[in-house]
């Protein structure tokens, strides 16, 4: 009964500091750039657990006619991945300004496996929507995204390229170091990014905010989605944990000292 005690009282304890996070970052001509990251732990079948972690990076730089917002985004994991629900394949966020899709592109330094797969512009591959449904059966946990997997939220590819339909794992992103050695369910089947992507969009906004920022794993909707920790809007200071948080974080103390208590007085 100890044991299994202290399980849940740690387990709850690292949920709590999981999902500390501010709740925007602004991006504008005086701080046109931000990152934000994520990661999560979850088991996977065999020993040990899987780190699930990506790192997004937005850009807002002017034009003489519009400006440009690009997003590159990334699967940091220091682990290969063993299965394709492991592959990093869509991002959303709330914003309250639309964006125009421009293009998709492999990151510079980043590169392809399959890469006799790849079509010259994959922008057709990938799907923007400035306007997801949030209700229903499925709905989308923001208003916006982007996805190479569709999902049931995206539909056609929109980054300036021969749209074709969006679905499946096709084009989704590998951390650095690929795929694991003994894994051969999907090697060979798709054209796969490894590391990096950059999206690209034009948009008329001097200013844009963003919020609720999630990495979203596997080609189904019930994939591992997995929620980015937003610095503040000057890009400085700590995460600021949520009510919801502050509750897991007490929690999970609460379970611990009480175990000590039990120890110390049967003792």
């Amino acid at each position: 009964m100890h044991k299994f005690s202290m399980f849940l009282s740690v387990l709850v304890l690292v949920a709590g500091l999981g999902t500390a996070t501010a709740s925007t970052i602004t991006l504008d001509l005086s701080h046109p750039t931000q990152t934000v990251s994520g990661e999560a732990f979850l088991a996977v079948p065999g020993p040990g657990k899987y780190e699930f972690a990506a790192s997004a990076t937005f850009t807002l730089t002017p034009g003489s006619s519009s400006n440009t917002f690009t997003l590159v985004l990334a699967n940091t994991s220091p682990q290969a991945v063993t299965a394709p629900a492991q592959m990093l394949s869509a991002i959303f966020w709330n914003s309250p300004t639309t964006l125009t899709p421009v293009a998709a592109a492999l990151t510079s330094g980043s590169g392809w496996l399959n890469p006799q797969n790849v079509a010259l512009n994959v922008g057709g591959n990938y799907s923007y929507h400035g306007a997801l449904r949030q209700t229903g059966v499925d709905p989308a946990p923001t208003n916006q995204g982007v996805s190479a997997v569709g999902i049931g939220l995206f539909a056609i590819g929109n980054f300036g390229a021969t749209s074709t339909k969006v679905a499946g794992d096709a084009y989704d992103i590998l951390p650095p170091g690929g795929i694991a050695g003994k894994t051969t369910s999907f090697k060979g089947k798709y054209p796969l990014a490894n590391n990096s992507m950059t999206f690209t969009f034009h948009t008329d906004a001097d200013a844009i905010t963003i919020g609720d920022v999630i990495f979203h794993y596997s080609s189904a909707y019930t994939g591992v989605n997995v929620s980015a920790i937003l610095p503040s809007a000057s890009g400085q200071g700590n995460p600021v944990p949520l009510p919801p948080t502050a509750l897991l974080l007490g929690s999970g103390l609460l379970g611990l000292g009480l175990l000590g208590f039990r120890r110390r007085r049967k003792a």
